[in-house]
């Protein structure tokens, strides 16, 4: 019997989604054995020094120039809901560093931004 879940193949920084050919299911003429479907792929960059007032719309036109954006987070305080002063980006992989590389230490409203690749967090306790 064969697999209905989508695979994920790597491809020269491209990943495609290859769905394989189940039984009832119709493909149009001169179509590949499977379909593949091309999915980006996205990382996400660490925006320190962050001025309060700083907006994701502000954030997301400094990106703008050195890569496509898919999503930007200002972290918030839970209590006051007043930036922490730093954020996240998700943009193209293929050209985060360029973007790392241009807006480290840019002036923002006054303020030095630290920009670099974003790294996992690692729970207190783990070892």
């Amino acid at each position: 019997m064969q697999n209905s879940e989508p695979s994920i193949q790597h491809s020269l920084g491209t990943l495609y989604a290859i769905l394989p050919l189940t039984p009832g299911r119709t493909m149009p003429p001169g179509s590949p054995f499977f379909a593949r479907h091309a999915l980006t792929m996205k990382k996400s960059v660490y925006i320190g020094n962050l001025p309060f007032s700083a907006t994701e719309t502000e954030l997301h036109d400094l990106f703008t120039p050195f890569t496509p954006v898919y999503g930007v987070k200002i972290i918030m305080d839970r209590e006051t809901q007043r930036s922490r002063g730093f954020a996240f980006v998700e943009v193209d992989a293929d050209k985060a560093e360029a973007a790392i590389k241009g807006l480290e230490g840019k002036d923002m409203k006054g303020r030095p931004l630290k920009v670099n690749e974003a790294r996992h967090r690692v729970k207190a306790g783990a070892a």
